[in-house]
Formats: C-alpha cells, structure tokens, sequence
C-alpha cells in the first residue's frame, strides 16, 4: 500500500500557503485567537509553541501575555504563511516571538522545552495526529498545558455554499485527515495521547459583518480562491448564488453570522 502522507500535508502546505495574503481578513480567527490563549493560562515569562501558526492569530496575543521575558516559537509548513507571520513580527518589533518552517510530526526541539503547546485549528489536517499529539506531549515541561481548537459541524450556510461552488464545477481540496467536529472527539484523541483533559467545550463565537459585501471581501477571501478556476461568468454567479443564501443571517446591524468552534485544553505529563 502506498504511504498518502507526505502527499497530503504537501497539499496542506500549498493550500494554505496560497492563502497567506488573505487568510487573516476573517475576523473570527483573532476572537478565537484569543479565546485558546485564554484557556491556556499563560504566565508572564513562559515558553510557548505555537503549532500550525498560520498569520499569528494565536501567536501575537500568545506573544502579549508572555511578556518581554517569555518567548513564543510558532511553526508552521507553508513557507507563505511562515513569511508573512515573520514579516508581521518584525513590524511590530516582537522581540519575544519568531516563526519557523516546521512538520508538526517531527518537532525539531528538545524535550520538556515550553511551558505551553497551543495548536489552533489544524489538528484535524495532521495526517499522523497522534505521532503529532505525541510529539506535543514530549515539548511539555512537567505541569505544561496543550491547548488547542476545532471547528463543529458547518452551518447550514456554508453547506449549501459548498454545493452550489459544486454546481458550478468547483472544487474543494480534500485537506482534513479526521473528524474532530465535537467535544467527545478532541477529548477522546487527547486521552489516547497521553494526555489528561482538564476542558473540553464546544462554544459559539459570533461575528457581526455590516453587509453581504463585507462578509463577501472577510468571510470569504479564502473561500474565494477556491472559484478561481471557475470561468468569469460562473464567478459572478457562484457569488450572487451565496450572497443570497445570507438572508437567513440579516439582522438590523448587518449580517450576524454564529459559528461553533471546539476549545479543549490537557495537562502533560506531571
């Protein structure tokens, strides 16, 4: 049988690396961002890594509670994000914080390095997930904290989006390598780690866009890559098909739109 890993994070990488420019437009990922940060109670002072960091959404607020006399290393395997998240640093002048290009099932540190591990949102594209839960284990000093996130089942919306971008002969990259969708999953795959579960919660983070053009210009920018392939016309289409679908979301203020996201956050080893 032929070995799909290597493949398959190659195709993560490149996916995600032609999204670095825009992947930070949506503003749910700084409120979830935070949200882990929060959970995973960092102290002034403390080592921390941030795996799968994408544009830094976990890292700068990360970067922020650590303090001058702490340090955060995020890592992640598109060279794009890793750029940008980079450049992003060095403009804001954080001397606590850096990136590095890096397979999250294969860390190259030594063990008991960090006093927390975060992973936002990207434990489900791990081909090896639990050779990489391991590995995050290892990183833990005694007492150490992983903390990490998952999205919940798609809405309503982004289903029938997903079948009208179908419609047209779009096609979306087949990244994930598992379904971590609830609480009882990400514990379940924590617990078979290694590692002690002290939270697990699935929660709903809302965002308010002020119209179907800004959703259109934040929610979608990455979403939007996917219609490129799409002729002119069929673009025009496919966005006047979604923008359609948002009525359900219109409030007085604008276009509300809930998603549920899953926190969790486990203890190392002792």
């Amino acid at each position: 049988m032929v070995d799909e890993a290597p493949s398959k994070l190659q195709l993560v990488a490149e996916t995600f690396g032609k999204s670095a420019d825009v992947y930070n437009y949506h503003p749910i990922f700084p409120i979830c961002g935070r949200r882990l940060v929060d959970l995973a109670d960092i102290p002034t002072g403390a080592r921390l890594l941030d795996i799968a960091t994408g544009t830094g959404a976990v890292l700068f607020p990360a970067a922020e509670r650590v303090g001058s006399s702490g340090s955060v290393i995020g890592i992640d395997m598109a060279e794009p994000m890793v750029a940008s998240t980079a450049a992003e640093i060095s403009r804001r002048g954080m001397t606590q914080a850096e990136v590095r290009l890096m397979n999250a099932e294969a860390l190259l540190f030594e063990d008991s390095s960090f006093d927390r591990v975060t992973c936002g949102f990207a434990l489900w594209f791990i081909p090896n997930l639990q050779g990489a839960l391991g590995e995050m284990r290892r990183m833990l000093r005694p007492g150490g904290r992983l903390a990490v996130s998952t999205w919940g089942p798609p809405g309503d919306v982004a289903r029938q989006q997903t079948r009208l971008l179908e419609a047209y002969g779009g096609v979306l990259p087949a990244l994930g390598s598992h379904m971590l969708t609830s609480a009882d999953a990400v514990q379940t795959v924590l617990r078979s780690a290694g590692f002690e579960v002290a939270y697990a919660a699935e929660e709903h983070i809302s965002v308010l866009f002020t119209d179907e053009e800004q959703w259109w210009a934040q929610r979608m920018a990455v979403a939007q890559l996917s219609t490129q392939a799409l002729a002119p016309a069929d673009q025009e289409r496919f966005k006047a098909g979604v923008l359609k679908l948002l009525q359900p979301l219109r409030t007085a203020d604008g276009i509300q739109e809930t998603r549920m996201a899953v926190f969790a956050v486990a203890v190392g080893p002792s």
